[in-house]
């Protein structure tokens, strides 16, 4: 994908965080969410079931790695590199 694609899934990705996680409240690309406690286990597997079906990919028991939900810019960079 290219860099406009990345940025459109942290839009995506943030919008959601937003509005589902955050109470509507913006938060930065790179914000610890899962070192923060931003991110519990349950809003990481609703998380995961959005971005599958949103952008058609499988996450797999492998995927479920830190650096791959990290933060907003990593979880952009782990879809657009399921979907490349």
């Amino acid at each position: 994908m290219t860099t406009a694609a990345v940025d459109d899934v942290k839009l995506v990705v943030a919008d959601w965080i937003s509005g589902k996680v955050v109470g509507g409240r913006p938060i930065d690309e790179h914000h610890p969410l899962l070192e923060s406690g931003t991110l519990t286990s349950m809003d990481t597997l609703e998380l995961v079931l959005f971005l599958e079906e949103r952008f058609a990919i499988t996450v797999m028991d492998d995927d479920f790695v830190q650096e791959n939900f990290a933060s907003i810019a990593d979880i952009a960079r782990f879809v657009t590199a399921k979907t490349a």
